[in-house]
């Protein structure tokens, strides 16, 4: 069942941090930027986590291709707003963003075994959820610039 988590959300281009903010719809771009930009760092964090403490072999693969999948995102996320003339600048929803997944990471720390590894993958399910949601409802649509898109 774990192998299949992995693929599923390898399939997909994710951002996992569970934003509790409703974004502006006046957020510029370079709002939007930021709150990817620190999806993707939380990611990278969580996804290290877990390949240090998973016990479970298939979550170990998980984590790494989470780690690798938003390393790769944060590289092209940089380059395309290169390219776009976006420079990233904060906002309060990344900043929340920032602080749940720093909660939800120091609540991970907490758990050992087989508990951790359910815990990483719940968090993971629940997460891509909400930020894909997000994703295609409230970041995507406000976006104005068609290659930042």
């Amino acid at each position: 069942m774990l192998k299949k988590f992995s693929l599923v959300f390898a399939m997909i281009f994710g951002f996992a941090v569970l934003s509790r903010a409703e974004p502006d719809p006046a957020m510029s771009d370079a709002h939007i930027a930021e709150v990817v930009m620190t999806a993707n760092e939380a990611e990278i964090t969580a996804g290290k986590l877990a390949e240090k403490k998973a016990t479970d072999p298939a979550v170990k693969n998980f984590a790494s291709q989470m780690v690798s999948q938003h390393r790769e995102n944060l590289k092209n996320g940089t380059a395309v707003t290169k390219r776009a003339g976006i420079r990233p600048v904060d906002h309060t929803a990344a900043d929340m963003l920032e602080k749940d997944a720093e909660t939800k990471t120091n609540a991970l720390k907490d758990l050992e075994g087989h508990a951790f590894d359910r815990g990483y993958i719940t968090q993971q399910v629940a997460m891509h959820e909400v930020l894909l949601k997000d994703l295609d409802t409230k970041y995507i649509p406000n976006a104005k610039n068609a290659e930042f898109k």
